[in-house]
């Protein structure tokens, strides 16, 4: 579910604009760490539920978005896609330095009009 207001834990500066968040697992190696994804006019930040970071001590996740390359989907699939959220079509981050950042998010078409929105 996404939201219109900004979630709790997360802290805006004072020129930073709240876009949306919801639920999202974040694709770290093997696993898929579940949290909440937010956009904001400045940055896009994963915040790692607290059960995630302790048991598989994935951080919490935050990028400027001048840093964003590009954004689309990744398709299901891979060789660790059971455990990584690969059984589904993800959402894409491409990073200026190369790397790549993917999403298991619903409503995919809305997370990318978002991204392309905020980061024109």
């Amino acid at each position: 579910m996404r939201t219109n207001a900004p979630p709790r834990w997360l802290r805006l500066d004072t020129d930073e604009v709240f876009i949306q968040s919801a639920g999202a697992n974040r694709t770290a190696g093997r696993i898929a760490a579940g949290g909440w994804l937010a956009l904001t006019s400045q940055r896009l930040v994963h915040h790692t539920h607290a059960f995630e970071k302790a048991i598989t001590r994935t951080p919490d996740w935050q990028v400027p978005l001048g840093q964003v390359e590009s954004w689309g989907s990744t398709p299901p699939g891979g060789v660790e896609s059971f455990v990584n959220g690969g059984l589904r079509e993800r959402l894409k981050i491409q990073l200026r330095d190369g790397s790549e950042v993917p999403f298991v998010v619903n409503d995919l078409g809305a997370w990318r009009q978002a991204l392309k929105t905020a980061c024109l």
